[in-house]
């Protein structure tokens, strides 16, 4: 049996491809990072941000650059560890179900497959954020003159129009995650909710 045999519809491949390790409902919440979503979002206002730029100069600019830059690769980090629990966790819950002796429901593999993705794609995305707020510090771009400082809030937006939403995004992870956690009972489902 080669590595591209599907099995129940789904590819063996695709599997290994997304497998990242097995995470049950007993450690899931307890890894998650929190989020201060008003600081997210300041931090990635274009608005805000063009309005700093045009009331503040000198030192304190680039004080307040910097540290939205730091702030920015610490939510992104955050963010993409969190989709990362998020994926081993519908992972293993696809694993489960695929390994039950009942029926598997064709309906909540889907919707776990979709999860798994969803958090993969949201990682190899913020990922390609992080390697440019690394390079942006690397080469130290709080120190550039003003008007050749790349935009922190840009950090959000990618494609080439900026059609792809990093926050908006997340927000669909988060929501689906919730999805998968209501089956556990409320009190997991908002813990989970609370801890995205």
């Amino acid at each position: 049996m080669d590595h591209l045999t599907r099995k129940n519809g789904y590819s063996i491949a695709h599997e290994w491809q997304f497998w990242v390790r097995e995470r049950t409902i007993d450690d899931v919440k307890v890894f998650l990072r929190k989020i201060d979503w008003d600081d997210l979002r300041e931090v990635f206002d274009r608005t805000r941000e063009q309005y700093t730029r045009r009331t503040q100069s000198g030192d304190h600019l680039r004080k307040i650059m910097r540290t939205n830059l730091l702030k920015a690769r610490e939510f992104l980090s955050r963010m993409s560890h969190n989709a990362q629990v998020v994926q081993e966790w519908a992972n293993t819950e696809l694993k489960k179900l695929r390994e039950s002796a009942s029926g598997s429901s064709a309906n909540s593999g889907h919707q776990l497959r979709e999860t798994a993705q969803m958090a993969a794609d949201f990682r190899s995305l913020s990922r390609m954020q992080r390697i440019k707020v690394t390079a942006w510090m690397t080469l130290r771009i709080d120190c550039w003159p003003v008007s050749h400082m790349p935009s922190v809030a840009s950090l959000r937006n990618l494609g080439g129009n900026g059609e792809l939403d990093l926050i908006r995004l997340y927000e669909e992870l988060k929501k689906d995650a919730a999805k998968l956690a209501l089956p556990y009972g409320q009190q997991f489902h908002d813990d989970v909710l609370a801890g995205l």
